[in-house]
């Protein structure tokens, strides 16, 4: 049995953390359910490990890779079909957040509140969907409410 939880958690994100985000969101979605292969994934993964504490919660590529081993031997093929999608969704929205901040040059960092699903035997979580931006930090210093 997966025990899961879905919450929002703020993040504060640079445009490199993003992208990192997104890379490593791929690669679980890709090497992790499409066509599983955890040593790909460890390898794509550790190219973005700055960003695994921060937004995954498991700290190293090779935790990523048993975690969403571990999660996938538990999960009834409708419930992995579920997953892959809310997976999907979250990618799409942390490409919106990079869109943004490439749009918007002037701003360093975004303040995201994220939606999560976060399996707590496997220390992994995943980005599920829209993320509300509460600030933007721009470059030349302050934060500004959006």
């Amino acid at each position: 049995m997966a025990f899961t939880k879905e919450y929002a958690r703020k993040v504060i994100l640079s445009l490199d953390e993003v992208r990192k985000a997104k890379q490593a969101q791929t690669a679980m979605y890709e090497h992790g359910f499409k066509k599983p292969n955890g040593d790909k994934l460890a390898q794509i993964v550790g190219a973005s490990a700055t960003i695994l504490g921060l937004v995954f919660i498991a700290s190293t590529s090779v935790g990523v890779a048993a975690g969403i081993a571990g999660i996938l031997a538990l999960l009834a093929p409708n419930e992995k079909a579920a997953l892959e999608s809310m997976i999907n969704t979250g990618y799409k929205e942390l490409d919106k957040i990079e869109t943004f901040l490439e749009t918007n040059t002037k701003y360093s960092h975004v303040e995201v509140n994220l939606p999560f699903i976060e399996y707590e035997r496997q220390g992994i979580r995943f980005v599920t969907g829209k993320g509300v931006v509460t600030r933007v930090k721009a470059k030349n210093g302050g934060w500004v409410i959006m």
